[in-house]
């Protein structure tokens, strides 16, 4: 307790002096009488307590009065401005210059960054000195770099809460000319609030700051709290994190993966102890063809995320064999290890070369080992699919002894007979891999020094074979060779796809070169890449999270060679033609190099400091006002109005909760639960309000009417205050322009959808693909916050063109949408789609129709259109309440009798 007191100093000691003035406070409250007591007038009570000499206390209670000079205390306390663990060292009156890191890297440990300018603003501004502040990473909206100041303190404090960190790293070298540009009227000393390391750190920046300030230090966090960097390997499965310098013990983190939907895949925890930390999940194949976000965890930042190329989506490849995967022998056979290396990343079917060509649902990408023994027609038929832009890879194999006749279909001409490079008839022994061609597609594939070839095909040297080798032996004979056919391709690996020819079917890098070479499938240019500008179209926040952006942001293709990151190149997803490209941090950013490696020894280097001055006068001023209210209460009970005050208090007070509770709510609920309500999402305007109540209206009849469905009403709803629950099926017109739904709205809708609700978006607008109109975007934002499954037109086959009528399509107002859902829906929801999206306006077809009188009215003079409108609704409300029953084959003899009525 007397170490506690001891590290209190006071910033205004002079009015401590008040103190002296309590002896005489004390003798004033000492003869002031306390109040009054009340007593109720009555005769039998008057008479009761008359008493012959009237006593009347001379002083206070000596318990009350110190309780007031306690609360004197605390106020004179608070004046004097306590602070907890004060620096006693006298501060010079010296101007402060505070660089402020506010790159990708400074965010883990912001709110402590903040902390120690807060600190060293204060304690500058308390000797009347100025401060500068130089944020070193660009703005987002100026993206300029420039010292502000000078400032007071206030001054100070204000702009420092303005500082936001940004996911790009810090321009030192922008910085460097802000330190050009600063011409203070005296020297200033410098605190320098870093990240522990720099990724570039010019030493124009450390030369101007040297002869721009004096007394720098340099405070950064601890090493096992700083950020580290995500990066990405050769494959979906292969990971790096990377710190500023190993840690002294293992950092405990969690790897997380996602698919497209947001849906965790996996999750691993790793430690972190040495400066680079290469990871391979241990997951089964079909969870890594569907990795599109990786994740380090329990940093949340720009450097721990990771997105995945779109681009890297799964093909439909032929395996070409006269006999299936199952008949061939293990380990022996170039099936096994193609579809080992292939099917993570693609469809494989194995069947004969002709029923592989007129397979209805085509294919990317052919692949054959050893001769095409195959009729005319046949090898005509994969002439054509190769000049249509198909992919044939080829294999070499014994049977090519002859290969002078497969010129047709190998890139370059080959010689009649393999070459031998072991045995006890040859002379030479196993060439290794030398290199991949520079600038062809496998050009930036690492080199395995391990990989050899025993035979191989060779290629007729009297040929030309620029640009069509790919990858070569140490002696120089070609090993990968490709030419266009067309808009197609043909690629021949001159060896085998089994290991008897070589070990690189063995390698790691016989997965790589496959997996680059089938991802050129309709690319004629050989460059995996497509071509053009790049256009930002969600950008990767501080925190890492990716967010929709109206920065209109272009770049030349160029960029993809050198991409440097800040506020005109900022990380997120670009699309290129029709190709998404993620530029993430980890995928571009040079090493981590520590601060104790860059920094001069004229730098003083320290970490954060943990225990920092408290402002205690606040504290002070609340237990002053607590002894207040406590002294208050105590006059109340001396004067006998205590209770009479707390019982009106509580009276008061339960009125005023009676009066609070929503029993309108309430009583909707009850309304809604006892009998099945439609229920559209009102819009706030009316006129599209009364045309869905009114749609819904009869729609309603309709159901009654034509099935065993008894509707009790239509309501419009809220999804930010009312329950969803109830309604099996929710109507939501959008108009030409929607407004933004709150957190509340967004999880009542999640909830409502995630436990077996349908809701029924309709734009109204006649094409729920139109890509400009402002509903559409707002559906593009509100799938990302929802987190929806991907959605497609409803097939013609699907379960809701039959649950009640046999339907072709589903029109409304208008019949040139299709209907968009969930074509994938499984489990809890038994295949039924949480979501329906259509642009035919339905709800403005059902309020058209007009009715007859009586109870039951029955829909008259209904157009067509109106009547198939009236009848997709109510396929839409049998699909909601009954499910997929009617995909059950049970009803298939029925459909068809219908069917042929």
């Amino acid at each position: 307790m007397l170490s506690f007191f001891a590290q209190i100093g006071f910033l205004n000691p002079w009015a401590l002096t008040a103190l002296a003035a309590l002896p005489a406070l004390w003798y004033i409250l000492r003869v002031m009488p306390p109040a009054p007591r009340r007593i109720l007038f009555a005769p039998l009570h008057f008479l009761k307590d008359l008493q012959a000499v009237a006593k009347t206390p001379s002083h206070t209670p000596w318990w009350i009065l110190l309780l007031r000079l306690l609360i004197l205390t605390c106020l004179i306390f608070a004046f004097a401005k306590p602070v907890f663990r004060l620096d006693t060292q006298p501060p010079e009156k010296t101007p402060l210059l505070v660089i402020f890191e506010n790159g990708w890297d400074a965010a883990p440990n912001w709110t402590k960054a903040k902390a120690q300018a807060r600190q060293a603003i204060t304690k500058t501004t308390r000797t009347g000195a100025p401060v500068y502040i130089l944020k070193t990473a660009p703005a987002e909206t100026s993206g300029q770099t420039r010292i502000e100041g000078p400032f007071d303190e206030g001054r100070a404090l204000s702009f420092l809460d303005t500082i936001e960190p940004y996911p790009w790293p810090s321009d030192f070298q922008a910085a460097a000319q802000a330190l050009e540009e600063f011409s203070p009227p005296e020297k200033p000393q410098t605190l320098w609030i870093g990240t522990g390391g720099f990724t570039n750190l010019p030493n124009i920046f450390l030369t101007r700051l040297e002869r721009k300030t004096k007394n720098i230090t340099y405070m950064s966090c601890a090493p096992e709290d700083c950020a580290i960097l995500l990066r990405p390997g050769e494959e979906n499965t292969e990971f790096t994190i990377e710190q500023m310098e190993p840690a002294k013990a293992p950092r405990n983190m969690t790897l997380s993966l996602y698919d497209g939907n947001n849906r965790l895949l996996h999750e691993e925890n790793i430690k972190l102890s040495q400066k680079r930390t290469e990871i391979t999940p241990d997951m089964s194949p079909a969870i890594q063809k569907d990795i599109r976000r990786v994740q380090i965890d329990p940093q949340n930042h720009a450097g721990t995320v990771l997105y995945l190329q779109a681009a890297a989506q799964r093909k439909h490849i032929g395996l070409v064999s006269n006999i299936s995967l199952e008949e061939t022998k293990p380990f022996l056979d170039g099936l096994f290890y193609l579809n080992k290396a292939l099917s993570p990343t693609s469809d494989l079917e194995t069947a004969p070369l002709g029923e592989l060509l007129t397979n209805e649902s085509g294919f990317d990408v052919l692949i054959t080992q050893g001769a095409l023994s195959n009729t005319e027609e046949t090898l005509q038929s994969l002439e054509n699919w190769i000049q249509d832009g198909g992919l044939l890879l080829r294999f070499g194999a014994a049977d090519m002894d002859q290969a002078a006749q497969e010129n047709r279909f190998t890139p370059v001409p080959l010689r009649p007979r393999q070459r031998a490079l072991d045995g006890d008839l040859s002379w030479e022994d196993p060439r290794k891999l030398k290199n991949f061609i520079e600038g062809a597609p496998l050009g930036t594939l690492r080199l395995n020094d391990t990989v050899t070839v025993r035979r191989q095909i060779l290629a007729d040297p009297s040929s030309s074979l620029e640009g069509k080798i790919w990858a070569q032996l140490e002696d120089g004979t070609p090993l990968i060779t490709a030419d266009t056919r067309g808009a197609g391709m043909i690629v021949f690996i001159h060896t085998s796809a089994a290991p008897d020819w070589s070990n690189l079917p063995l390698s790691g890098v016989y997965v790589h070169i496959l997996n680059r070479i089938i991802q050129l499938a309709g690319n004629p240019s050989r460059d995996v890449s497509t071509s053009g500008d790049l256009t930002l179209e969600r950008i990767l926040d501080s925190t890492g999270t990716l967010r929709r952006t109206n920065a209109s942001i272009t770049l030349p293709e160029s960029a993809l060679d050198d991409f440097t990151f800040g506020p005109d190149m900022p990380p997120g997803i670009y699309t290129q033609g029709a190709q998404s490209i993620p530029m993430m941090l980890g995928a571009h950013l040079p090493s981590l190099k520590p601060a104790q490696a860059l920094l001069p020894a004229s730098i003083t280097i320290r970490t954060f400091e943990k225990n920092l001055e408290q402002d205690l006068g606040r504290l002070f001023l609340l237990s002053a006002f607590i002894l207040f209210l406590i002294d208050w209460i105590i006059l109340l009970l001396l004067s006998g109005s205590l209770f009479p005050a707390l019982r009106k208090l509580s009276a008061a007070f339960l009125l005023g909760v009676i009066f609070m509770i929503p029993t309108h709510s309430h009583a909707d609920d009850l309304t809604h639960a006892n009998g099945l309500h439609l229920a559209f999402i009102s819009s706030g305007q009316s006129a599209i309000d009364t045309t869905a109540q009114r749609g819904l209206e009869n729609l309603g009849r309709a159901l009654e009417e034509r099935t065993s469905i008894e509707i009790k009403g239509v309501a419009g709803i809220n999804p930010a205050r009312d329950e969803l629950s109830f309604f099996p099926f929710v109507y939501w017109p959008l108009p030409e322009n929607p407004r933004s739904l709150n957190d509340a709205a967004i999880e009542n809708i999640r909830a409502y959808l995630a436990y077996g609700g349908t809701l029924v978006i309709d734009l109204r607008n006649g094409n729920a693909q139109a890509s400009r109109d402002a509903r559409t975007l707002f559906l593009r934002n509100l799938s990302e916050q929802l987190s929806l499954p991907a959605l497609a037109p409803l097939p013609e086959d699907h379960v809701l063109h039959k649950t009640f009528y046999l339907l072709e399509d589903f029109p409304g107002a208008y019949r040139s949408s299709d209907l968009w859902g969930d074509v994938n829906a499984v489990g809890a929801r038994d295949g039924v789609s949480s979501i329906l999206i259509t642009g035919n306006d339905f709800a403005r077809a059902w309020a058209d129709l007009r009715t007859s009188g009586g109870l039951n009215p029955i829909l008259r003079g209904a157009s067509r259109q109106q009547e198939m409108a009236l009848r997709s609704g109510i396929n839409i409300m049998m699909y909601s309440l009954t499910g997929t029953y009617k995909a059950d084959q049970v009803h298939i003899p029925h459909i068809l009798k219908r069917l042929g009525e």
